[in-house]
């Protein structure tokens, strides 16, 4: 905690009428006294250093009181929020290790990435929205999740899915870091067109700190000749309190369905009726309950949810996670252990 006390000319808070009679530095006769500020002076100096708490008149009236805490780092994080339970836990993942492990404060913007894939990566309102951002935050974060993509983004104004090209990125004066980015290549899908590559290029570049966050990620990466940083995906980051002993016997599981949108990228999947009828029998067989990967699982897989029963299908990604957090929680005290399986 700071606390910062100036004498002023004048009061400016309208508790005295008592005046200083020193001479203004910039009339030609400056006495040497340096105690010159009004309120927007004083705040825009110390904003620079310190985390205003509060600011009022001080006990040397007229004077300026200061009460200033450290200074809060406002960060930007850019990612896809509510498209699906992995992403949202490495996004909040992020912030929870940045809390654990830092004593900074720091005041998180969510900036979710449809706000420029609606505009298919316009390149005016790119430049617009990091021109301001430069002056808003501190630093701008990107992730997790798989935000390394071509296929439709390729149409994107930038030739990609992320809203960086040349003439973007070198407007932002501010740290970027990427963390723990994955690229999503599907089964039969195009990949990174020539500028996406050549753009992704340049992210790695101007960013203080790039990284993936899987070693296929890494691979893709270092064929087009970008070296990258591996970390284990963020979405995998827990505390060291939930390890439990290995149990060598699963007697209860939960299976994870996660079906794509795109019929050509199901297709290459292997998802049929067939597979479909497979994965239904096989369910039902070991008793296993439906824990979907996205808003959609919830749509496509309910005649598969024994859960659909009690519940109507869910607004927001954050009602399904809650309640399926209730639902996992409730068995806890039932599961030797529970085992996730994912539909690639």
């Amino acid at each position: 905690m700071v606390v910062f006390e100036v004498p002023t000319l004048y009061c400016n808070f309208g508790k005295t009428n008592k005046k200083r009679n020193w001479r203004p530095p910039n009339d030609g006769s400056y006495d040497g006294h340096h105690h010159y500020f009004t309120i927007k002076s004083l705040t825009k100096l110390f904003e620079k250093h310190y985390r205003i708490v509060s600011i009022e008149s001080g006990t040397q009236a007229p004077a300026i009181l200061l009460i200033g805490g450290e200074k809060m780092i406002k960060i930007c994080h850019m990612a896809s929020y509510n498209k699906n339970i992995g992403d949202n836990a490495a996004i909040y993942n992020i912030r929870n290790w940045f809390k654990t492990n830092s004593s900074l404060p720091v005041s998180w913007s969510s900036l979710d990435m449809n706000e420029f894939y609606s505009k298919k990566n316009s390149i005016s309102f790119s430049k617009d929205f990091f021109k301001k951002a430069n002056k808003k935050f501190d630093a701008i974060f990107i992730g997790g999740g798989g935000l390394i993509e071509g296929h439709l983004y390729n149409q994107n104004h930038t030739g990609w899915k992320l809203p960086f090209n040349h003439e973007i990125l070198e407007l932002i004066d501010i740290p970027l870091f990427a963390i723990g980015l994955g690229v999503n290549y599907f089964r039969g899908c195009e990949h990174l067109s020539g500028d996406g590559k050549k753009n992704l290029n340049l992210l790695v570049n101007k960013a203080t700190r790039f990284s993936v966050r899987n070693d296929g990620s890494q691979e893709i990466l270092e064929k087009y000749g970008i070296v990258s940083r591996e970390i284990p995906d963020p979405g995998l980051i827990f505390h060291s309190s939930s390890i439990k002993q290995r149990k060598v016997v699963l007697k209860s599981a939960f299976f994870q369905p996660a079906k794509n949108s795109n019929p050509k990228i199901n297709h290459f999947r292997g998802l049929s009726i067939e597979s479909l009828n497979f994965l239904n029998d096989f369910c039902k067989k070991c008793n296993m309950a439906i824990l979907p990967h996205t808003l959609k699982d919830f749509r496509f897989f309910l005649d598969m949810m024994w859960m659909v029963k009690i519940l109507s299908v869910p607004l927001t990604l954050q009602d399904s996670e809650i309640f399926l957090l209730k639902v996992v929680m409730s068995k806890v005290s039932q599961l030797t252990s529970i085992m996730i399986i994912q539909l690639l």
